[in-house]
C-alpha cells in the first residue's frame, strides 16, 4: 500500500508495549494510546531515524473538540521530535480533515485550514524521505494489484494524503533535494494534490522548484 501508514509500518522492526484507553465523552468515543518504542529500530530518514535501545515515546489521542461536538480533535506526540494536531469530522461518507498542524522541532501551527507543516532541523534528505513513501514494488503483475484493490486503493490513498502538508516551512543548516546539497536552507512549499511548488533560499541558490 503506498500511505504514510504503510511507510512508517515498513521501516518499524521489532516490537514495543502499549497501552489503549477507550472511553465515552459527551457521547463520544474518547481514544488514547501510549506506546515506548525504545525495543524497536526505526528506518525513517533523520530526524525519525532511531536503533533499538533509543528511548522514544508515542502517545495518540482522539476526543470530541471541546468548543464543538461534532468535530475531533486529534493530537499525535513522537518524542520530543515531532507534534501534530488535526480537527476533523464525520461526513457519513467518511472523515474530512478540517485543519492541521505538524511541527518538527517547532511548535505546532494552527492553520485556519489546510495542513501546515513548520521544520526546523540540522539536516533535511528530501530525497530519503521521497524514497520511505515510495511504494514498494509489487510482488503481482500491475493488472492483478488494480483487480484487487482499484477504487479501494485510490481512496484509501485520497484519505490519507489530507493528513499530509498542504503548505510547509521549513529551516535547514543542510538540504539534500533531487540528488544536490544546499547549506543554510528555507522552504517555503505548496502541495497540490501529489506535487509540490516550492521556493528556496539557499546560500548557494535562491529560486523555485517542482517536484
Amino acid at each position: 500500500e503506498n500511505s504514510p501508514v504503510a511507510a512508517v509500518a515498513r521501516s518499524l522492526e521489532g516490537t514495543a508495549p502499549y497501552s489503549a484507553t477507550i472511553s465515552v465523552k459527551q457521547h463520544r468515543p474518547l481514544i488514547q494510546v501510549q506506546s515506548d518504542l525504545t525495543p524497536m529500530t526505526v528506518r525513517l530518514p533523520a530526524p525519525l531515524n532511531k536503533a533499538a535501545g533509543q528511548p522514544l515515546p508515542v502517545r495518540f489521542e482522539m476526543q470530541p473538540l471541546a468548543s464543538n461536538n461534532a468535530v475531533d480533535e486529534i493530537v499525535l506526540q513522537v518524542g520530543n521530535i515531532v507534534s501534530a494536531r488535526y480537527e476533523q469530522r464525520n461526513t457519513g461518507n467518511g472523515v474530512e480533515v478540517l485543519r492541521g498542524g505538524i511541527g518538527v522541532r517547532q511548535p505546532v501551527p494552527q492553520p485556519q485550514e489546510g495542513v501546515q507543516a513548520n521544520l526546523a532541523l540540522d539536516q533535511l534528505d528530501v530525497d530519503a524521505w521521497r524514497h520511505a513513501f515510495a511504494a514498494p514494488a509489487p510482488d503481482k503483475s500491475a493488472s492483478q494489484i488494480a483487480a484487487e484493490h482499484g477504487a479501494n486503493a485510490a481512496n484509501a490513498s485520497n484519505n490519507h494524503s489530507a493528513y499530509l502538508p498542504s503548505h510547509l516551512n521549513a529551516r535547514a543548516q543542510t538540504l539534500r533535494i533531487l540528488g544536490r546539497d544546499f547549506n543554510a536552507v528555507r522552504i517555503d512549499a505548496t502541495r497540490d494534490g501529489a506535487n509540490w511548488q516550492s521556493t528556496i533560499d539557499s546560500r548557494e541558490i535562491a529560486g523555485s522548484a517542482r517536484w
